[in-house]
């Protein structure tokens, strides 16, 4: 790592760190907050030490374990243990199936205590003929239909519930939706005359 590293992670570790102004801030409907509730606040919270050497001395590895910490402590969802993988979900809606009939589902993580969510549609593509959907259906058939789906999944990415690997949004609810119906999730409707 360049010699910058240590002082950007400092910068970053004195924002996140540095009390509020003293005449109070405003609070959720316009309400300020005092000094007491305020002090009240700090006077519960966690302290976790960085240790800036370690990044000097080459164990980055020590350093994130201490930033994933600081980070889990900035946010009330984090208190609990999260659970890292996907549960799946089968819709009971009979309509709504994948191309072989099979019943379309998700796949959820909950993060109890956060009110932000995730949802990631699937991509793969469309077929629109006899031929065309045959083939796909055996060269691609996890895109077709469900019954291969695994119990669970582990998010990567944007749906890593790792802060390392998703900074941003590792701690949200997370909804993974399978693409299994080949239409561009456009759905279906019946055909009307005004549709020819």
């Amino acid at each position: 790592m360049g010699r910058r590293t240590p002082v950007m992670l400092a910068v970053l570790v004195m924002v996140l760190l540095v009390p509020e102004s003293s005449e109070g801030r405003k609070g959720r409907g316009g309400r300020t907050q005092t000094r007491q509730s305020q002090r009240d606040r700090t006077e519960t919270t966690e302290s976790f030490p960085l240790d800036f050497t370690a990044v000097q001395d080459g164990n980055v590895d020590t350093f994130m374990e201490q930033v994933k910490n600081l980070a889990q402590s900035l946010y009330p969802c984090s208190a609990q243990k999260l659970e890292d993988d996907m549960k799946l979900h089968f819709l009971e809606n009979s309509s709504v199936t994948c191309n072989d009939g099979t019943p379309a589902g998700y796949y959820m993580k909950e993060s109890r205590g956060s009110r932000r969510w995730l949802l990631f549609l699937e991509g793969g593509w469309y077929c629109f003929n006899k031929h065309n959907c045959d083939t796909r259906y055996d060269t691609m058939r996890r895109l077709m239909s469900s019954t291969r789906w695994p119990q669970s999944r582990t998010g990567t990415g944007i749906l890593s519930p790792q802060p390392e690997e998703n900074p941003h949004w590792w701690n949200a609810n997370m909804v993974f939706i399978p693409y299994c119906s080949s239409d561009v999730w456009s759905g279906a409707s019946p055909k009307t005359d005004q549709s020819e």
